[in-house]
């Protein structure tokens, strides 16, 4: 993808269709194992994209600096759960002070969040696309996000893994991301980087059709 118009191309046509009709039309099938269900709206746009699957250390379109994060929302367009940044590497964040010249920092400056409507959250037959939108984040975010990202890299530094484990930042943390972490010590867990659902919140409240305007329209209605 070259431009945001093919990006648009690419997913508009697909907006609103349940996944059961847009899963076969790609050549895929939903699975019913309910943990690997929550990965399906991620696989449907990296088709729709053709993003490479493997986890990148640049951004998903390259060319455009942007990387692509699809957003589960409920039916008040609330995000559903956190939304995975990257795979986190603890030698790697120990050695690199500097958030601002991180792989991480490239991944978080440009996001096109694709949100996937689940009415429910069980039945990914019924899921479906919604327009997609570019998140710039705002100075305040990004340096709540730097704050977040220092903490976990002192705690680093000298490999405290009770910091390194659950909620470690306001708007960026860490979560193990193994499908099973039972029997592992803390050091042999995979970890990835997150963005919290406090930061998305706010994040969807901000881009989707607003609520304060849905609000007016019932009032103007109903007088």
């Amino acid at each position: 993808m070259n431009s945001y118009n093919e990006v648009r191309q690419a997913l508009d046509p697909v907006v609103g269709v349940p996944f059961k009709e847009l899963a076969p039309a790609l050549g895929m099938t939903l699975p019913a194992d309910p943990t690997r269900r929550k990965a399906v709206g991620g696989h449907l746009v990296e088709s729709l994209l053709s993003i490479a699957k493997n986890s990148l250390r640049h951004a998903d379109l390259d060319y455009l600096g942007t990387e692509v994060k699809t957003i589960p929302l409920n039916t008040r367009s609330s995000p559903r759960q956190w939304t995975k940044v990257t795979a986190f590497r603890i030698d790697e964040t120990s050695q690199q002070p500097d958030f601002r010249h991180t792989p991480l920092f490239g991944k978080l400056r440009s996001i096109l969040f694709v949100p996937i409507m689940k009415a429910d959250n069980d039945i990914p037959d019924f899921w479906y696309l919604r327009p997609p939108f570019l998140w710039l984040p705002t100075e305040e975010q990004l340096e709540q996000m730097e704050t977040d990202y220092l903490g976990i890299h002192q705690a680093c530094l000298t490999k405290d893994w009770t910091r390194l484990t659950g909620r470690a930042g306001t708007y960026l943390t860490l979560k193990t991301s193994d499908s099973t972490t039972k029997g592992k010590t803390d050091a042999e867990k995979r970890r990835a980087w997150w963005l919290t659902a406090d930061l998305t919140k706010t994040i969807c409240e901000q881009n989707l059709w607003p609520k304060g305007a849905l609000s007016s329209e019932i009032a103007e209605t109903s007088n």
